[in-house]
């Protein structure tokens, strides 16, 4: 198995304790954009339960307790029609890895990580032994980005430059970082922004390309009034994180920060397909003082 790499992304460490009184809202779409012919993004929105019919793209007001959700986004490599292929396939497989797991509705603390991981293990193989065994997909590839929220905290599972970002009391934070020359350039060898510009879109880690995958983990609390980003770079490439930041404070809704988001990327240029997910973590009654209230 390739190595793992693990965070928490600077934010608490202690053991998540939710509550029964948390509900999630989350909405998710996506634009192939103004340049580009093809959308190679995929998404999902899910709540993990066997026999549901298939996920649509938004959640409303769902407990978070007892229950375990997905979301995530593949961005395509390859060109058409491989990047596509890629990306769906790459959801496709981590939604149901994730379903077969025998301890649904809920993955536990303990559990969830190495579900997640495996997941993105097995979309990795799956991609990559159908880029080998055929010649119109070969190449392909794909970048993931996926969240898994259960009663013990967020999860996500990463490789490439889609992101995930948690807004916490007004200040966003990348949960992921990004898998790509650029980043490594900058962050590792001090080049100025400039200087690494060139090297913005050389993925150095993608689902599909290796028989083994590095992919970065992490989990994190999460507490009510939480707002979680995940998206591809369609996004990212349009506007700095002070500006999502800033537009994902102010959205009425997540349905109404993904419509906002889009639209000022794509007022810009929409220059690659643009995939957003919105996520809202709603405080409630938890249950216990609810049958107190009413007995």
């Amino acid at each position: 198995m390739a190595p793992v790499r693990t965070g928490t992304a600077g934010l608490d460490r202690g053991t998540a304790i939710i509550q029964n009184g948390l509900f999630l809202e989350a909405h998710g779409e996506t634009d192939r954009g103004i340049v580009r012919e093809n959308n190679e993004d995929s998404f999902i929105v899910a709540e993990l339960v066997r026999g549901a019919s298939r996920p649509g793209k938004s959640i409303q007001g769902r407990p978070l307790a007892g229950r375990s959700f997905l979301f995530a986004v593949a961005d395509g490599m390859g060109g058409a029609p491989a990047g596509e292929v890629a990306a769906d396939l790459a959801i496709d497989t981590i939604y149901r890895s994730l379903l077969d797991r025998a301890d649904l509705p809920m993955l536990s603390q303990r559990e969830a990580p190495r579900a997640l991981l495996r997941a993105v293990e097995e979309a990795n193989a799956r991609i990559y032994r159908m880029g080998r065994s055929s010649p119109q997909h070969r190449g392909m590839g794909a970048t993931m980005t996926a969240v898994l929220l259960t009663p013990g905290g967020l999860q996500y599972s990463h490789v490439g430059d889609s992101r995930a970002y948690l807004l916490r009391g007004g200040t966003l934070q990348q949960l992921t970082r990004d898998h790509s020359l650029y980043t490594y350039l900058v962050e590792d060898c001090r080049k100025t922004p400039e200087e690494a510009e060139e090297y913005r879109n050389v993925i150095l880690q993608a689902l599909g390309v290796k028989a083994d995958v590095e992919v970065d983990t992490g989990s994190v609390p999460i507490h009510a009034g939480d707002r979680v980003l995940v998206c591809s770079d369609g996004l990212t490439n349009m506007m700095e994180d002070s500006e999502i930041q800033g537009l994902l404070t102010n959205a009425p809704s997540v349905a109404g920060a993904c419509a906002t988001l889009m639209s000022e990327a794509l007022q810009r240029g929409g220059l690659d397909n643009i995939t957003i997910i919105a996520i809202q973590v709603l405080g409630g009654v938890p249950s216990a003082l609810a049958d107190t209230r009413h007995s």
